[in-house]
């Protein structure tokens, strides 16, 4: 009698064991299922493409913020991607003041130059008929764009934003890292050269970064 019991109790065991087993296997199966439908290109949001608008640049308000029209509308664009001194007082200034430890008075300077080098750059350097790129828009109501003269290619590469941080004066935006890749693999190749504000403000600049 206890033989069978024994029999019995093990083939109980056995049982159990078949079907946690089984019950394993339907659940490895089914998560392997839902795996390629979880990294389905739908459920994946697709970084942006980066498309290029004629128009061409209007004013120059500093060495970050451009106007620019496209037909018949005007836009504010903060460029994507570099920061340069403020030219104007204002909360961004402070704000700067106080992170940097350094006198208003040396931001407005190199603020100033920074604008002038832009001026330049669409008068006497390349023409101010641009390609525009409009990413999106910042918490302030401007569109973050990028903007290439029609002088050069349609590119991040070939752009102002790149341009004025490879003469040296900009610097990578301090929230760059929050770049979409799209963007932020592009801008990794424009390095800051040893010329401009980085030659005559470099304290500054450094602790702009």
């Amino acid at each position: 009698m206890r033989n069978e019991i024994k029999v019995l109790t093990q083939g109980k065991s056995s049982m159990k064991t078949k079907m946690y087993l089984t019950t394993m296997i339907l659940f490895l199966v089914l998560c392997c299922l839902m795996v390629p439908v979880l990294a389905s290109p739908s459920n994946i949001k697709p970084e942006p493409e980066v498309m290029w608008t004629e128009g061409k640049v209007t004013e120059i308000k500093d060495g970050d913020t451009f106007e620019v029209t496209i037909g018949d509308d005007v836009h504010t664009c903060r460029l994507l991607g570099i920061d340069t001194p403020e030219k104007f007082k204002g909360r961004k200034l402070n704000a700067d003041v106080r992170r940097t430890g350094i006198r208003s008075i040396v931001h407005l300077e190199a603020g100033l130059q920074a604008s002038e080098y832009a001026t330049n750059y669409f008068s006497n350097r390349f023409t101010p008929e641009a390609w525009i790129h409009i990413a999106e828009r910042d918490l302030y109501g401007r569109d973050l764009c990028i903007v290439a003269s029609k002088d050069t290619e349609p590119s991040i590469q070939g752009s102002y934003n790149c341009h004025v941080l490879l003469d040296g004066y900009a610097v990578f935006y301090k929230d760059g890292k929050n770049l979409k890749k799209v963007y932020r693999d592009e801008f990794k190749k424009c390095e800051v050269k040893d010329s401009g504000l980085w030659e005559t403000f470099p304290v500054l600049m450094e602790k702009l970064k």
